[in-house]
């Protein structure tokens, strides 16, 4: 076992920063149903002024494999055998954050990494894809507090403990609030989405983790996309809910491990 702290304050470089527009199309539909309600279309403008914001902050990551052999660590035989054959792998940290308009809440959110190898100084390609191993979150029902210290496995899978202490202090946890689902291990290209629940809107920092596998001497970068909907909150300027969208905000590759 291999035991990690992510520290409360460790939130990174700032990756990229997107404010959600709102579409040409979604704007004229909205503007109808004003129309047809009698509302000034003043209001609907309003809209416009809204600032919804997603961010991505540089992923931090750790060469799991150097931690296993300096501190001879039980492995398992196929992750063993990855080794002996030139892979590496990386414990790799992200945060994403979400932060709305007082006026409007996000309801759904979707972070998708796309990984692939930057081509080496001779220009030539690495062959095959970089894999992720595992993810944490999974999967997330109900509000979970997770200790910040957390062991991944000699098979390289994570293993968090749920915070349950008499006091309670931030600093020794992290926070999961429903609904949050990931889907990609063994592939290329994973995602977390995000879903609002009665409870709870989507807002604030999101910690996720991904454990990755690549060819020794090799390095992983990925495409970050982010798509998002937000709507204005119930009773705002007597206007209907309103959903607005932008879809593959970012389209740029950014160092991985």
């Amino acid at each position: 076992m291999i035991t990690f702290t992510f520290p409360e304050n460790d939130v990174g470089e700032l990756l990229l920063q997107e404010e959600l527009e709102i579409s040409e199309k979604d704007f004229r539909i909205q503007r109808s149903k004003t129309q047809e309600q009698g509302k000034e279309e003043g209001d609907i403008s309003l809209l416009l002024t809204r600032k919804n914001r997603v961010a991505v902050r540089k992923p931090k990551s750790e060469n799991l494999v150097a931690y296993l052999l300096e501190q001879k660590q039980d492995i398992s035989p196929h992750i063993e055998k990855d080794i002996k054959a030139g892979y590496d792998f990386f414990h790799v940290a992200i945060i994403c954050s979400f932060l709305p308009d007082p006026t409007c809440k996000f309801t759904w959110a979707r972070l998708t990494v796309k990984m692939q190898f930057a081509p080496k100084e001779d220009d030539l390609l690495v062959q095959g894809k970089p894999l992720v191993c595992d993810l944490f979150p999974i999967e997330i029902n109900s509000e979970v507090r997770m200790q910040r210290t957390f062991k991944i496995s000699g098979g390289l899978s994570y293993e968090f403990i749920e915070f349950k202490p008499e006091s309670e202090t931030k600093s020794e946890f992290i926070i999961y609030q429903p609904e949050i689902f990931a889907v990609g291990r063994e592939g290329s290209t994973f995602s977390w989405d995000f879903k609002e629940s009665v409870q709870k809107s989507i807002y604030g920092d999101k910690v996720l983790f991904a454990i990755i596998k690549k060819p020794k001497d090799s390095q992983v970068v990925g495409q970050f996309e982010i798509d998002a909907q937000v709507k204005i909150k119930e009773g705002f300027i007597g206007i209907p809910p309103f959903v607005k969208r932008k879809k593959d905000a970012v389209n740029i590759l950014y160092e991985i491990c």
